[in-house]
């Protein structure tokens, strides 16, 4: 029987909600044998799970507002649920998610 005090995907580091799936999301652990792949909130995480920083952060996915914020408004969030991983700079280098008309 598994434990309920065992680490769960949803609060790793590395795992990201999806925006109108929140209870499914994806890894992004580069270690972790679910790297790239859809994964439940609830699963348990297992020796890949790594503790959530919003250190050095550029932006962050806040759960509660549904949307990303800038870390320089983190301290409007306070008792949200805050994820990493939401966008990174430069953003140029992320074109495939991005609107242009060139």
């Amino acid at each position: 029987m598994e434990s309920e005090a065992a680490p769960r995907c949803r609060d790793c580091h590395y795992w990201h909600p999806y925006d109108l799936l929140p209870f499914m999301g994806e890894c992004s652990n580069p270690t972790s044998i679910r790297f790239k792949s859809v994964v439940f909130q609830d699963n348990i995480a297992g020796n890949c799970f790594t503790e959530r920083s919003l250190e050095s952060l550029d932006f962050a996915w806040c759960m509660t507002c549904r949307r990303t914020i800038p870390v320089s408004e983190l301290p409007l969030h306070p008792g949200h649920e805050l994820f990493v991983d939401a966008a990174r700079l430069p953003v140029e280098d992320l074109y495939e998610m991005t609107f242009a008309g060139d």
